[in-house]
């Protein structure tokens, strides 16, 4: 098989834990050993701290940072360059070890249970050692679950990945640009228009603040001429799940070539 697209490889670990399971690393290193032509970055076997739905403690987010450090030393004794994974509430220490040993690709894990305000403060301190006096990342940065569009502007990501976009599709709505001065405004956050039919959504949601059944005629031409341009229609969007995704993927393509130079300049550099 030819390479034709670059293909970022996750490790699962997420998953597993999700369900309580675990990944065998000597299998994980050999599935990743046979592929790696076809990949272009891969992840650490990484240990998530506690069990899901417990309260995390120092002492478990300790031991899960010291166990993924023994997996990537592993891993890199068998050759590979694996991405570390640095999660929220580990120790500092760990991600500047991640730096200081040379990482080419660092990703930062948030957690889905802290508070907004405190997941930007640990982005904000975050950024603040991975970048440069100039602002400029240091090392490559991937996002793990990262999928807010203003969290998404304000830092030099290099990569990121989220499922935001299938399940905001298989509840039936789609992403739409704001419209200013008759032009789409793809810097911005999206609309989020239910569209799909009863019987095709996973839950009817018509009574939503921007739902396609409730909407007056003018508005619903703009939803119609903007599928229209992106090659979709409202019947196939109402009906089909693949449709919406593909209308999705379609904003956050153009929403990422918004994205002007990676510079994140925290506020203690500043003069």
């Amino acid at each position: 098989m030819d390479k034709v697209v670059n293909l970022f490889m996750d490790s699962g670990a997420y998953s597993a834990w999700t369900r309580g399971s675990s990944i065998d690393i000597g299998e994980y290193i050999e599935f990743l050993q046979n592929r790696l032509p076809y990949l272009e970055a891969y992840f650490n076997l990484d240990v998530i701290g506690g069990e899901r739905g417990a309260r995390r403690t120092a002492e478990t987010l300790e031991y899960a940072a010291n166990k993924s450090y023994e997996n990537l030393k592993l891993m890199k004794n068998e050759g590979l360059q694996p991405i570390p994974v640095f999660h929220q509430q580990e120790r500092w220490y760990h991600l500047e070890r991640m730096i200081a040993e040379d990482n080419p690709y660092i990703a930062l894990s948030p957690y889905e249970d802290i508070s907004k305000p405190e997941q930007a403060a640990w982005f904000d301190k975050a950024f603040s050692m991975l970048v440069d006096s100039e602002g400029v990342l240091k090392v490559k940065v991937h996002g793990l679950g990262v999928s807010g569009f203003s969290v998404l502007k304000k830092y030099p990501w290099t990569t990121t990945d989220a499922t935001s976009y299938m399940l905001f599709a298989a509840y039936g709505f789609i992403w739409m640009p704001r419209r200013e001065r008759g032009e789409f405004q793809y810097n911005k956050p999206p609309l989020s228009i239910y569209v799909a039919s009863p019987r095709e959504g996973k839950t009817n949601k018509s009574t939503a603040p921007y739902a396609y059944s409730k909407m007056k005629g003018l508005e619903k031409a703009l939803v119609e001429d903007y599928l229209k341009s992106v090659g979709s229609s409202i019947q196939e969007c109402q009906e089909s799940w693949e449709s919406r995704v593909f209308v999705c993927i379609n904003y956050m393509l153009k929403f990422e070539a918004t994205f002007e130079s990676p510079i994140y300049l925290p506020s203690r550099m500043i003069a």
